[in-house]
């Protein structure tokens, strides 16, 4: 089970205490603990310290605010597709070289949304490992196997880690990466009383 929250902020709203107040509402809601203790690792991805089969990733593109929840390891991004950016000058520098030869094959018009896909699938494994921004994304790299994303290390596929990525609101781009195959549900909530 993989549930997208997302929320957004008004103008005037501070975007951080929303998340917030929606994390903490997602935590009541779903995790089995009778008292949550959020944590965080050394590296900063909070957890519930008293509840191992709750897991939950947050990401914010202002005025968006997303959460992703699972009952397995997580990592969830959510960010804004630079539509009218020439994305090959900053592609060379968080890409792969295999990565960055198949961004320049492809019609210039797919390339931003390509690019963004990549992005943001690199940046949900980091989170979903736990690392944050340690690893450089060009150290990771996503290789295109019948359409799907896979993840590769030493040239070889990651087992039972799963990347889905895809555009939503024509402008924004989420991607998870999880421990199972099953897409994501995306539930759009206009207040915070509605999770």
């Amino acid at each position: 089970m993989i549930k997208v929250y997302l929320l957004k902020t008004q103008d005037g709203q501070n975007i951080e205490k929303m998340a917030d107040t929606m994390l903490k509402k997602l935590v009541q809601k779903y995790s089995q603990a009778d008292t949550p203790i959020l944590r965080a690792n050394p590296y900063g991805k909070p957890f519930v310290e008293n509840d191992p089969d709750f897991h939950f990733n947050m990401s914010l593109a202002p005025p968006w605010v997303g959460i992703a929840i699972s009952n397995r390891s997580i990592g969830y991004t959510l960010m804004h597709q630079k539509k009218d950016e020439d994305v090959l000058a900053t592609a060379k520098d968080l890409l792969t070289k295999d990565e960055y030869k198949n961004l320049c094959q492809i019609s210039p018009t797919s390339q931003n949304e390509y690019f963004c896909s990549l992005c943001a699938e690199k940046e949900s494994y980091l989170k979903y490992t736990g690392l944050g921004r340690v690893l450089p994304l060009n150290n990771i790299h996503i290789a295109n196997n019948s359409g799907e994303h896979v993840l590769l290390q030493d040239g070889n596929p990651l087992k039972d880690i799963q990347l889905h990525s895809w555009t939503w609101r024509e402008d924004l781009v989420m991607a998870v990466c999880a421990e199972e195959l099953s897409k994501p549900e995306v539930i759009e909530v206009k207040t915070l009383d509605e999770i």
